[in-house]
């Protein structure tokens, strides 16, 4: 079990930290397009206002059923 803490230890994509499944593994489509693949957790998201706010970068525009997605 991981205890993400800052994210500075997690890999977003790689590690099984949400579920036991890695979320590359989970939403490989979405890995695919993703130009973060080694990114941690804390690299990609932070607190702005008491809210937990993600930050990906995608190498093309997501298609509509890819924006519905949950991570």
């Amino acid at each position: 079990m991981w205890r993400v803490g800052e994210g500075n230890k997690i890999r977003f994509w790689k590690d099984k930290w949400v579920g036991g499944t890695s979320l590359c593994s989970r939403f490989p489509g979405l890995y695919a397009i993703s130009n973060c693949k080694d990114s941690t957790v804390g690299e990609l998201g932070g607190w702005t206002h008491n809210e937990w706010v993600w930050n990906l970068t995608w190498r093309r525009t997501r298609l509509e059923w890819e924006k519905n997605t949950r991570t």
